[in-house]
């Protein structure tokens, strides 16, 4: 990923971190991966509002509920 992060950088392009369909859980790891490889630039995070309830780790600012994964799979294992 660095690579590919120096390689856009060379050739003059912008560089943004975003999400497509992740849960609080990813969207933290998104965040994170952004601010170590272009804190420069906004990342394109929000996705968070498409949940009925957020993964694990809170989004800042967001009142959606928080399960724990230990819940989801719960729920997982009831739908099988």
């Amino acid at each position: 990923m660095c690579e590919l992060v120096k390689e856009a950088k060379a050739l003059g392009l912008d560089v943004v971190i975003s999400s497509s369909l992740e849960s609080s859980f990813g969207l933290n790891q998104l965040a994170r991966l952004s601010h170590w490889l272009v804190p420069e630039t906004i990342p394109g995070l929000d996705t968070i509002s498409l949940f009925k309830a957020q993964l694990d780790t809170p989004w800042p600012g967001s009142d959606l509920p928080v399960m724990s994964l230990d819940s989801c799979d719960l729920v997982w294992q009831q739908r099988r």
